[in-house]
């Protein structure tokens, strides 16, 4: 989830060459129905829960037994509903 990037820290006067952690985040793309719906960046883990997360409060679904199947493939996540989008 964290990433260490190269960094120059400085401290009242002193910088010093250094490593931080940053929140790691990836393009993913979010296609329902076969049709493109939103393309969001976000951290890489946990992208089944966002994308039911998103289909619910975007009223594109009322409950989780609409979903037919997810498709998750790297940065690309496939839903299918039985309802139209």
């Amino acid at each position: 989830m964290y990433k260490l990037f190269p960094c120059i820290r400085g401290d009242e006067g002193v910088f010093v060459e250094s490593t931080h952690e940053v929140v790691e985040e990836v393009p993913v793309s979010i296609t329902i129905n076969g049709r493109h719906a939103l393309t969001a960046m976000m951290s890489p883990h946990m992208i089944r829960e966002f994308v039911i997360g998103f289909l619910f409060t975007e009223r594109i679904i009322r409950s989780i037994d609409e979903i037919e199947s997810i498709k998750i493939e790297e940065n690309s996540a496939s839903v299918l509903t039985n309802n139209p989008f």
